[in-house]
């Protein structure tokens, strides 16, 4: 069962950020051939969320791989709480 393992739930995490991304493009493109701006403005930010969690994601991925589990488990519960959720 795939999550065990804390790489496993940081690239599932990537896989499904990944996915979502056209969708919310197309539903943007859609609200603004529909004119419909305040549609657009909001699926656009949550793009631009999508966006920094994708940049956080990656760069956990790129620690996790310097590190190793048992250090990348150590920084992260050693962190203060302003990591993203």
């Amino acid at each position: 069962m795939p999550g065990h393992v804390v790489v496993e739930v940081l690239d599932h995490d990537m896989a499904g950020q990944q996915r979502a991304r056209p969708g919310l493009n197309a539903a943007a493109e859609s609200a603004a051939g529909a004119h419909d701006a305040t549609t657009r403005i909001l699926i656009e930010g949550i793009l631009a969320d999508e966006e920094l969690h994708l940049a956080w994601l990656q760069t956990e991925i790129d620690l996790y791989d310097r590190l190793g589990e048992p250090l990348y488990i150590a920084n992260r519960l050693a962190a203060p709480s302003t990591a993203q959720p």
